[in-house]
């Protein structure tokens, strides 16, 4: 029998116009929302500085070192190990895309980046899922115009968590579509490999949370969905899966062993008393009054873009869909849906309840604020959403119209979005830091400066008259190693800008004693000349973790760059 060509239908024609009628209906959305970043970069919430400045600093080291640091370093405070602990491979891909655009530029093109992979991910997933080519953008937009992505980004400047949090869409697309395939492809490959290197690689605590959640998810989904234990479990997708993801998370070994060795140790892992009132003191942010409204500007008194409205239309249409295309309890989509249906509120649960949060163990209580776990809340929208959308696409009576309801619902999140990004700045206070400038005291971004000191060292109240050894930072940047000469005597103590790190910190002519209350080494001299001077020069340390850390991700980067080679030469051989 001779082959024949498929007929041309109706829907095969509007495909193409479709596609890119929607893609750039997205578009659309997405500079309604990033309109801010584009035009102006003074928004109120002291994140969004402060990442801005890490941004400068690692540009400044690579462009210097040519290579990234695991250190801030200010004249407030030098050595302060942030990219050790945060999350430093995003700050490594924003400094070197600054080196060609600028930091300000860089800082908007990763937040783009993140609008895209979110986007982007919940449209593959529901592609996946079976849904049409317009509809399936659905989950995405809903996402990226919900309160909590956009009050994330313009209240609070939360730039690590929302990059960790918006791979995950793109990381699950990726997953899946590596597993279906017969062999490893190119785009697949890629996308998983940036997308685990990002999730990993940018925010530790959303990186812990989100596993622990996924880890859960993932064990309810074996137990009561076949056809999930049926993907994941055969040998020859779990192989390619692995030859991608653990080179990807190897990406980020140069910070993540050091972080995983000394964590604990850290003072904000030790300081359970701070952490407890940061959570009192936000927990105002998730009253009832404020979650259960579609009215985005509906935020907390004196803080503009603030909105922690629950995705609730999302919510809503999806439960309505399956009420109305009840495919019965034996849906793979039913059992997905009343999953991620099962997050959302176990999330909204916990973080509701001040005794659930601070009952949690260490970090995972470290939240400071219970409005950033409404990103998992928002992920399990998108979740539901995309699962409705495929029960929805199996029908072939009137009950599939109520797809069409899915516009309004996505106008009316898009607008209040829009409507939250273009409220008036009002009376706010923009710190000093909002354009990096060179290392001046003043001007230094203090907040969470001593985040990462060694919470074990005593904090004592320094005397104002105590000599004080004052190292350059642009020096210590530079060079990763800094002198100077401060009057003092053997055995005498003295105050410093240098950051209490003693785990990655070599101190000559004098030790680490305690630290003062921004973290700042307090220093006992060990030596002095016949003048009365000490000579005290502070290096950077490379402990075991440093080191192992920095030959893993140098072998992983090598693998994942041999392995995507190959890709691109087996697909023109193809």
């Amino acid at each position: 029998m001779t082959p024949v060509a498929p007929s041309v239908g109706r829907g095969d024609r509007w495909r193409v116009p479709l596609e890119i009628g929607s893609v750039l209906g997205v578009a659309l959305v997405v500079f309604l929302l990033i309109r801010p970043m584009l035009w102006k970069h003074n928004f109120d919430g002291f994140d969004w500085y402060t990442h801005l400045w890490y941004i400068w600093h690692q540009e400044g080291s690579i462009r210097e070192n040519l290579v990234p640091s695991l250190y801030n370093f200010n004249q407030t405070g030098i050595f302060d190990p942030h990219f050790a602990f945060y999350g430093g491979t995003l700050y490594v891909l924003a400094g070197l895309i600054s080196l060609v655009t600028g930091h300000v530029a860089a800082f908007v093109i990763t937040w783009v980046m993140a609008f895209a992979m979110a986007e982007g991910g919940f449209y593959w997933l529901a592609r996946q899922a079976g849904a049409g080519v317009v509809v399936s953008h659905a989950p995405g937009v809903l996402f990226i115009s919900s309160a909590w992505w956009l009050a994330g980004i313009y209240a609070w400047g939360s730039y690590g968590q929302a990059v960790a949090i918006s791979s995950l869409p793109l990381l699950a697309a990726a997953a899946i579509a590596v597993l279906r395939a017969d062999r490893l492809r190119l785009g697949p490959a890629a996308a998983l490999a940036f997308s685990t290197t990002m999730f990993t690689g940018s925010h530790n605590l959303s990186m812990l949370w989100a596993t622990t959640l996924s880890v859960l998810v993932l064990a309810i989904m074996f137990a009561v969905v076949p056809a999930a234990r049926k993907l994941v479990f055969q040998k020859p997708g779990l192989k390619r899966l692995a030859i991608v993801m653990v080179p990807a998370v190897l990406v980020n070994a140069w910070f993540l062993v050091t972080n995983i060795k000394y964590q604990g140790q850290s003072l904000i892992a030790m300081n359970s008393v701070m952490a407890e009132g940061l959570v009192r003191t936000s927990m105002n942010f998730v009253e009832s009054k404020y979650l259960f409204s579609l009215k985005y500007g509906n935020g907390i008194p004196g803080f503009t873009h603030q909105s922690a409205a629950l995705p609730l239309l999302g919510t809503a249409w999806a439960a309505i869909a399956f009420a109305l295309g009840w495919p019965g309890w034996r849906s793979m989509w039913l059992r997905l849906g009343l999953i991620a249906f099962g997050v959302m509120v176990l999330v909204w649960q916990i973080h509701t309840h001040i005794e659930w949060i601070i009952g949690l163990p260490s970090p995972y209580d470290r939240i400071q604020a219970p409005y950033r776990l409404q990103s998992y809340i928002t992920l399990g929208m998108g979740g539901l959403v995309v699962c409705a959308l495929a029960v929805m696409s199996r029908i072939t009576d009137w009950r599939r119209w109520w797809m069409v309801a899915l516009a309004p619902a996505v106008l009316v999140v898009v607008l209040a979005g829009k409507a939250l990004v273009d409220q008036p700045e009002g009376n706010v206070y923009v710190p000093p830091w909002n354009e990096p400038r060179a290392y001046w005291a003043k001007d230094e971004p203090p907040f969470g400066a001593a985040d990462y000191v060694d919470g074990r060292l005593d904090a004592v109240q320094v005397d104002p008259t105590m000599p004080t050894a004052v190292f350059d930072a642009k020096v210590a940047q530079d060079k990763h190693k800094v002198s100077t000469t401060v009057a003092a005597s053997p055995g005498q103590y003295i105050s410093s800008n240098l950051k209490a790190a003693t785990w990655l910190i070599k101190v000559d002519g004098a030790k680490i004693v305690a630290m003062d209350n921004r973290g700042n080494a307090v220093l006992e001299v060990e030596n002095a000349d016949a003048n009365g001077q000490t000579h005290i020069t502070v290096a950077a340390k490379s402990p075991w973790t440093v080191k192992l850390g920095t030959v893993l991700t140098l072998g992983a980067l090598a693998f994942l760059a041999f392995g995507f080679v190959t890709l691109v030469r087996r697909g023109r051989r193809a």
